[in-house]
């Protein structure tokens, strides 16, 4: 399962990571986007789906979402709100160049 988790602060992904026992790899994205943009408030989300896809395209995963049947992502909001999707990623055709140009929503399928 790959987590795309809003990182509006390092507690909130320490306290994420902690109580859903996350092995540390699962948010390092959101900790790379967190540490080198900030809070970008709901754009942010944009940024670590796109890190999310570019480690897979890089990497030797075999779907859009880290080779994961599924992930999820946890926005957070104003007030403490939540809101959480599922998402199922898309195998991924990374053989041409055209692969790295496509835009993140085009490779992330929304299930629930």
């Amino acid at each position: 399962m790959f987590w795309a988790v809003h990182p509006g602060g390092p507690a909130i992904l320490d306290q994420i990571e902690r109580r859903l026992k996350l092995d540390p790899s699962k948010l390092a994205c959101s900790r790379e986007i967190l540490e080198q943009y900030g809070n970008m408030s709901s754009a942010t989300m944009l940024f670590v789906l796109d890190r999310i896809h570019q480690r897979s395209i890089l990497g030797t995963h075999t779907t859009t979402g880290e080779s994961s049947k599924y992930g999820f992502v946890i926005g957070f909001g104003p007030g403490l709100t939540l809101e959480v999707l599922i998402l199922r990623p898309v195998l991924s055709d990374c053989s041409n160049s055209v692969c790295s140009r496509r835009p993140v929503s085009t490779k992330l399928m929304v299930v629930w």
